[in-house]
């Protein structure tokens, strides 16, 4: 075993980095940046287990790409001052491609969501595509005849 700085790296048993005394295969203690199969420019490459893209413009992401006979396809998360980003894709790539994330859905720093937009502005929901819902109440304080039989809709 040799110590250097405030790091634990033992011929066998637990490593600690920032610690030393570490309970698990890997303690990093204090904070800590990674860059696993990833790129500065804030994507994914495809064939690796685990990609967190930290700093930049990019802020914070972890993305979890997966592949299968040619095919990609990942999930990941991104959080940028005070907004949340979900992320999802697949297709067709081969190993060491960088593959550029796509958000899909998106909280800003209000609550505000978007669903196929990372712009909801103002509205609590904004949904850019279609939707089905099964039953829909609207609480509003003011008369609305979009929803009377004899309204007809533009």
């Amino acid at each position: 075993m040799f110590y250097a700085q405030n790091n634990v790296f033992p011929s066998s048993g637990n490593v600690g980095i920032g610690d030393t005394n570490p309970n698990s295969a890997l303690v990093v203690g204090n904070n800590f940046g990674a860059n696993i199969s990833g790129s500065s420019a804030g994507n994914a490459i495809f064939g690796s287990n685990l990609a967190v893209i930290q700093g930049g413009d990019n802020h914070n992401k972890l993305f979890t790409p997966t592949s299968h006979t040619g095919n990609y396809g990942y999930s990941g998360i991104r959080s940028s001052w005070g907004k949340l980003f979900f992320y999802t894709g697949s297709g067709n790539t081969i190993a060491g491609e960088v593959i550029a994330p796509q958000p899909r859905v998106f909280i800003n720093e209000y609550g505000n969501m978007g669903v196929g937009t990372v712009n909801p502005g103002t509205w609590k929901l904004a949904v850019n595509g279609n939707i089905r819902a099964k039953e829909i109440k609207v609480e509003t304080g003011w008369s609305d005849f979009v929803f009377e039989d004899s309204y007809n809709l533009p």
